[in-house]
């Protein structure tokens, strides 16, 4: 993880740990795109057709997360980038999460709808 400077020295256990955590947020970051979808529709299965409106909201979600996420890490120091970072001018914040998250929840919706369609054959 090159990307952030307080994440170079560690071990790889501590590592790996951060990253275990960062995925299970990532885990819960879906859930709750899914959950807010399911509400403000007002239908548990709203993301089952997997209709490019879908699709993208899944991507939208991602991004407002992942801007929220940086601001509130860098504000209150949890990590800083380091010299292979590429920061968004407007937003002051890493590209790496940003499309991180953007482009994982879609993708975890699409694998999802697959394998669910794969079980039902």
């Amino acid at each position: 993880m090159p990307a952030y400077v307080k994440t170079t020295a560690d071990s790889w256990q501590a590592k790996v740990l951060v990253c275990t955590v960062a995925s299970l947020i990532d885990g819960v970051i879906t859930l709750g795109v899914y959950g807010l979808g399911a509400f403000l529709t007002g239908r548990l299965r709203w993301a089952a057709r997997g209709e490019w409106r879908v699709y993208l909201t899944f991507a939208l979600g991602g991004a407002i997360c992942a801007v929220v996420i940086e601001k509130f890490a860098l504000a209150f120091g949890f990590w800083s980038y380091g010299d292979r970072m590429p920061i968004l001018p407007m937003l002051g914040i890493g590209l790496l999460l940003l499309l991180q998250l953007t482009l994982l929840l879609p993708a975890a919706l699409w694998i999802a709808l697959r394998w669910n369609a794969q079980t039902k054959r």
